[in-house]
């Protein structure tokens, strides 16, 4: 297995020893320090979120109460991460936030909650997730600095899992369920819905969107579209154009995108292949394998550093799931693979 130590191993001697002699201290290029949330579940054991940096872990959470994380983001100073945890007076998961370690419910914690994504636009934090209370169904919230702000009525089941604001204006991607009760992506823009796929769907077809970026005002959206045969389809969104990015006879699920300076495009998700679960990149519509094809792999969320592609998630080695980052489509195992670990949300900075 390719750990973090092991990896740093394969750089060369000589290139160290040059960084290290060199009298111009102007010329050395520093490296960029790597953030990822991840989660660490022992057996017979609440799940404990950890922040990786570097290859180093600090523990977020108590391993008392059971928690899970989707995404992170760094401002400044803070460091926020967003997930989901129990609490002392319910047995269900209720949507957080931990600044800086602390932990802040999102919601009433009686009550069952998940944050999905967050992003931080002129020290304003958004959350975005899905709430259910009694007698109703999940809504797609968005949280503002705390403050809720329901998107949907509950009448019909939602979700709520990307989030971007640009020029002030916020943008949520999830999906609605619709009067046959299929979930149907959506797009909410200042708090406005419309859906990304127009027409009725069927009883068996259903869509939803995961990821949302914008760039050059441009707004960028990966979805999964599915039919009444069984596959689901990785699809982009941009400005109301539609790219098909998978064929129809493997199910794909896309979970991530970014566009870079050079306006790029990158989605991650994985693709069902004989049975096994494949992570993938797509840049510009070309498809790219990230793992193997031996083991299950799959990807969570991209970004892009000094012209170097980030990619987290999980592979399934042996008996456990390994928490993984893929750099440039090289893998990276995050933990040394005898518990079950998740590499989620990632920053660099």
């Amino acid at each position: 297995m390719k750990t973090l130590k092991n990896y740093l191993k394969t750089i060369p001697l000589a290139f160290i020893l040059l960084t290290a002699c060199s009298k111009d201290n102007s010329s050395t290029i520093k490296e960029p320090s790597i953030y990822v949330s991840t989660i660490e579940f022992e057996e017979g054991k609440a799940g404990v979120v950890k922040l990786w940096k570097d290859g180093k872990t600090t523990d977020i959470t108590d391993g008392i109460h059971d928690a899970w994380v989707y995404d992170m983001y760094i401002n400044g100073d803070d460091t926020y991460i967003v997930g989901n945890r129990q609490y002392d007076n319910n047995e269900y998961s209720t949507a957080t936030v931990w600044k800086n370690g602390i932990s802040t419910p999102l919601s009433n914690t009686t009550d069952y909650s998940y944050a999905h994504d967050i992003f931080v636009y002129n020290n304003d934090v958004y959350v975005v997730g899905r709430e259910k209370k009694d007698g109703e169904y999940d809504r797609a919230v968005l949280w503002k600095n705390g403050v809720s702000t329901y998107l949907t009525d509950g009448k019909n089941s939602a979700g709520a899992y990307g989030v971007f604001v640009n020029n002030n204006d916020v943008y949520v991607v999830g999906f609605e369920s619709n009067s046959v009760h299929r979930p149907v992506a959506k797009l909410w823009k200042n708090g406005e819905g419309s859906n990304l796929i127009e027409g009725v769907l069927t009883m068996e077809d259903s869509s939803n969107a995961t990821s949302i970026y914008v760039h050059n005002n441009s707004v960028y959206i990966a979805f999964t579209e599915s039919y009444s045969y069984g596959n689901s389809i990785a699809k982009l969104w941009k400005d109301g154009q539609i790219t098909t990015l998978s064929d129809e006879n493997h199910s794909t699920n896309p979970r991530s995108l970014i566009v870079d300076d050079s306006e790029n495009v990158y989605v991650t998700g994985y693709v069902i292949e004989n049975k096994m679960h494949i992570a993938k990149l797509w840049k510009n519509g070309e498809e790219t394998n990230l793992s193997d094809g031996i083991h299950h792999a799959y990807p969570e969320k991209i970004t892009i550093h000094n012209n170097n592609t980030y990619v987290t998630g999980y592979t399934k080695m042996n008996s456990y799931d390994v928490a993984t980052l893929w750099k440039n489509g090289e893998p990276i195992y995050l933990f040394e693979g005898d518990k079950d670990t998740y590499a989620t949300g990632i920053f660099i900075k």
